[in-house]
């Protein structure tokens, strides 16, 4: 090779390799960049949604995502002035991406829309902005136009509707609620709701004070806010003293009614949430008539309810004969409250009340009502006026202005009373009585009763000559003296439970009765009787004729005679008036009263009703009693519900004897808007056994049942079930 050929080779190797070099550099240059990144790929950025006008001063929040940057953005704001602050500020001037900065708009409206620009820090050439946003005068406001109830349970669920004015660009509000993570939840989440739309807030599992809050979408400063109290509304606690208390229901043996009372200590410290007690009771099934001391304990429960133990020693009381009895209470005002049974041996309902017995019974007459089962398992009712008139000196009852009825499976006896005996003074530290009463037709037969006032006791039937039956005796005040105004005029709200003798079923039995200057009964009745299908529409049935009658000696009872509610026979009530409001109701209906062979016996208590100021809203304890639809066994519930704009919600102790307690089961409820007779109907969710999945295998969850509702007064709602699920009577009384 010739030097010539060489020097041309290492030529074009010289150039080959400052080719490829070049390109390298070349190649290199392509994938460096400034920037602040890594590379020259350029920057992007996007904004959140904004509304398209804005109240003078409003606030909003804002916010930029950039890509392929981490500058971050700068916020700027223009609107046809340079004058500083003019367009409105920003919280911060530069935020990381995704970081929402506040903008606040000016206090007055400036020359054109403002039109809000974010742009990347380290690259001015990269940004973006909001549309134009009108600046307006008006104000934007939030209120609660269907606020949450002052107070809820543990649980509990109530709407919530919020209303925003000034918002032309329907931004709507959010939800919030304090202190966070303690105080509940929303069904909107965190999301945005339209103005007007209701949502749903669920309380927290724990009680104390939280605040609700409703903030404009359009203006984060502008707030609705309303405080909620999550309380078991009664407080649990009791004061030392006596109480009388009474169940019915049914037990291992048969139905069972129990009357008692028992003195109360509270345990040092416990401000009166648990204590001990003593007392004593009187028990009636088909197998025993018992007389037992008690101790026992009272103590707050985790759900806001109480739970009484009571040591009987008794072995034919208790799961296993193990003498005790377990009582749940929800309180109500006034430290009384609705109570039911809450073990396997047994469930019943009833009502637990401060006591101020007498020392002495009182000469006056008694209006009074049992209801129960005849030996013969034959549904039994009987009522009247027992005269305790002092004749002889020993408070005996000769007969005089005492009167007896008796429904006895149909078998219907009205009669008066021969002489009878009570127990004469003093009485014991319990305020127990016993009546021993001879009727004129028939055999005799002893209550024993508790006094729970000098105007109110409850009774049970201790011995087995009639069968077991227990109910309740009111004082007369004005013996003797009760005529045709004693009803004229008046409207009373009951609530009644017993039997249908013909069809062999339980029978419940509710409404508001009139008694108008004519001599005619008006009103509305609501009945549910499974076993003879006949069961009333939601709302109740109008009651289209009957008339009244008061007994002329003055006694107190009132006769319903012929109420007719669309059906095959008609219901005939009576009414035994106490002279203060009161008074107790026995069906007095047998085939000698009807065109059909229909006879039902109920027993209950009625409430002169009293429509002013009365409302259902707020906390109510609830009590519940009933019977499936399917085997007819007992089911009782107690547990507080509140109660606002139509729905009410809360916790309920459910006991039912096929398969025992069920504790802080979800209680729900609807109610339409009450008519000028205090009548209303809607739902129940969460006491039907047949359909919630704690006591059936179907996994099917709880139905709403139907339901029609009667308001005796501000305080106390009486509801009854309205469809074939099962049967359902239940009593609210006011906790506040």
């Amino acid at each position: 090779m010739t030097f010539r050929t060489v020097s041309f080779c290492r030529s074009l190797l010289l150039l080959l390799s400052l080719s490829m070099i070049a390109a390298l550099v070349a190649c290199s240059s392509s994938n460096s960049g400034g920037g602040g990144g890594g590379g020259n790929t350029t920057p992007t950025i996007s904004l959140s949604t904004t509304p398209t006008s804005l109240a003078a001063s409003g606030t909003l929040p804002v916010s930029a995502t950039i890509t392929n940057d981490s500058s971050g953005a700068n916020w700027s704001a223009a609107c046809g002035s340079t004058t500083a602050g003019a367009c409105g500020t920003f919280s911060a001037s530069n935020t990381a991406s995704g970081t929402a900065v506040t903008y606040t708009a000016p206090a007055s409206v400036p020359p054109s829309a403002v039109v809000i620009t974010a742009t990347v820090a380290d690259n001015s050439s990269v940004s973006a902005s909001t549309p134009g946003i009108t600046i307006t005068t008006t104000a934007i406001s939030v209120t609660f136009t269907t606020a949450p109830p002052t107070s809820l349970v543990p649980g509990g669920t109530a709407p919530v509707v919020a209303t925003v004015t000034n918002d032309p660009s329907n931004g709507g509000v959010i939800y919030s609620c304090a202190p966070a993570n303690t105080c509940g939840s929303f069904s909107s989440g965190t999301s945005a709701v339209a103005s007007g739309a209701s949502v749903t807030y669920t309380a927290p599992s724990t009680i104390g004070n939280v605040t609700i809050t409703a903030t404009a979408v359009d203006s984060s400063t502008t707030t609705a806010n309303a405080n909620v109290n999550i309380t078991s509304a009664a407080s649990g606690a009791l004061t030392a003293g006596n109480y009388t208390f009474w169940l019915s229901g049914e037990d291992a043996n048969s139905p069972y009614y129990v009357a008692g009372a028992f003195t109360f200590v509270p345990t040092s410290g416990s401000s009166g949430t648990s204590g001990t007690i003593t007392g004593e009771q009187d028990l009636a099934d088909a197998s025993n008539v018992l007389t037992d001391t008690l101790t026992g304990t009272y103590a707050l429960t985790a759900d806001g309810n109480v739970q009484i133990t009571l040591n009987t020693g008794d072995s034919n009381i208790g799961p296993g004969g193990n003498g005790t009895e377990i009582l749940n209470a929800t309180l109500t005002s006034g430290s009384g409250a609705r109570i039911i049974e809450f073990d396997g041996w047994a469930s019943g309902s009833g009502q637990l009340e401060p006591q101020s017995a007498p020392t002495t019974t009182p000469v006056a007459g008694y209006a009074f009502s049992v209801g129960g089962f005849d030996l013969g398992d034959n549904a039994l009712g009987i009522g009247g006026v027992i005269n305790v008139d002092g004749i002889s000196g020993g408070n005996n009852i000769d007969g005089a202005g005492s009167v007896f009825d008796e429904n006895d499976g149909g078998t219907l006896t009205t009669a008066t009373f021969g002489p009878s005996s009570v127990s004469a003074a003093p009485l014991d530290q319990f305020g127990r009585v016993i009546f021993t009463l001879n009727p004129t037709t028939g055999s005799a037969f002893s209550f024993v009763g508790y006094f729970v006032s000098g105007s109110v006791l409850r009774l049970v039937e201790n011995d087995h000559l009639f069968g077991v039956t227990g109910g309740q005796a009111f004082v007369q005040t004005g013996t003797g003296t009760f005529g045709a105004s004693s009803f004229e005029g008046a409207s009373y709200v009951f609530g009644a439970t017993g039997a249908d003798n013909i069809a062999g079923g339980v029978l419940q039995l509710a409404g508001v009765v009139t008694g108008n200057s004519d001599g005619s009964v008006s009103g509305n009745l609501s009945f549910n009787d499974l076993a003879s299908g006949n069961i009333s529409v939601p709302g109740g049935v109008t009651i289209t004729g009957g008339n009244y009658t008061v007994d002329p000696p003055g006694t107190g009872r009132v006769t319903l005679s012929g109420l007719a509610v669309g059906l095959p026979y008609t219901y005939n009530l009576e009414l035994y008036l106490d002279g203060n409001g009161n008074a107790r109701v026995l069906s007095m209906d047998g085939p000698a009263t009807n065109t059909v062979s229909e006879a039902d016996v109920v027993d209950g208590v009625a409430g002169l009703q009293n429509l002013t100021g009365a409302s259902f809203a707020g906390t109510f304890a609830m009590g519940a009693t009933g019977v499936d639809a399917t085997n007819e066994v007992e089911l009782d519930a107690v547990g507080p519900v509140a109660a606002a704009g139509g729905n009410f919600s809360g916790v309920a102790d459910l006991n039912w004897l096929i398969i025992g307690p069920v504790g802080d089961n979800t209680v729900s409820g609807t109610f339409a808007s009450f008519s000028g007779s205090g009548i209303s109907s809607g739902t129940v969710t969460g006491v039907d056994v047949t359909t919630c999945t704690q006591f059936t295998s179907s996994g099917a969850g709880c139905t709403p049942d139907e339901f029609t509702y009667y308001i005796a007064n501000p305080s106390t709602t009486v509801g009854i079930e309205s469809d074939a699920n099962q049967l359902t009577l239940i009593r609210l009384e006011l906790q506040e």
